[in-house]
């Protein structure tokens, strides 16, 4: 006798076991933006080398976030510039001011010497405006010493805010580059699937947590993949 065959058919999908995944911007979340639209993709089945266009982003958000980092950018430039005018003017009428005490207690100085000669109350009233010249000269130079210290500290914030802002247009400048996707890997390009098994296409949304545009399977190692009604599992051998 002949052999029976039981033989049940199903549907399903041939694809690589292996493959390489082609991801939007590493840096979206930083730099806040969290829905990507894809405006442009390559057909799906395109044959492509490292380096050759695969999709491009919407690039509307980053540009406005960018155009903002900017506007900031250039605020702190000129908060820096005024700190580093109004430090500079101030420690130079704190210099002059300075010069004139020090010339003033000399003065005294001269004045005391010269007042050894003099009747004692003379010589007391000397002696006390000397005194009075060395202290105010003194004061000076603790308040100038503090006034140094003081640009010094407003320097250093101004500058680290300024650093801050330069370092975020240097991100979303990065971050703005990685908009347009390139391959990484030579391969055929075939789209992602979203959660709920549709392929991404032009208009779809890519997020920094589901990141994959379309992926370069490796076609060396391909495995059928296919499901069996609940029925039909007792036939399969």
């Amino acid at each position: 006798c002949g052999v029976f065959e039981v033989v049940v058919t199903t549907t399903g999908e041939l694809k690589a076991k292996n493959s390489i995944d082609i991801d939007g911007p590493v840096g979206a979340r930083k730099a806040g933006i969290y829905q990507l639209k894809i405006s442009r993709l390559v057909p799906e089945g395109s044959v492509v080398k490292p380096g050759d266009f695969v999709a491009e982003l919407d690039k509307s958000e980053i540009v406005g976030k960018l155009k903002e980092v900017e506007i900031n950018l250039q605020k702190f430039q000129s908060q820096f510039t005024q700190a580093k005018l109004d430090s500079t003017l101030t420690l130079a009428q704190a210099r002059d001011e300075l010069i004139n005490l020090q010339y003033a207690m000399e003065q005294r100085k001269l004045e005391k010497e010269e007042s050894i000669y003099e009747s004692p109350s003379t010589k007391r009233q000397a002696e006390i405006e000397f005194e009075k010249a060395e202290r105010a000269y003194a004061q000076a130079q603790a308040n100038y010493n503090t006034k140094v210290k003081q640009a010094e500290a407003k320097m250093r914030e101004s500058q680290a805010d300024l650093s801050k802002e330069q370092q975020k247009l240097m991100d979303f400048q990065q971050v703005l580059g990685q908009f347009t996707i390139m391959a990484p890997e030579p391969g055929m390009v075939i789209y992602a699937r979203e959660w709920d098994g549709k392929k991404r296409v032009v208009g779809s949304t890519i997020s920094p947590w589901q990141p994959t545009v379309a992926t370069l399977p490796d076609l060396s190692k391909m495995e059928s993949v296919t499901y069996v009604n609940e029925v039909d599992i007792q036939k399969i051998k």
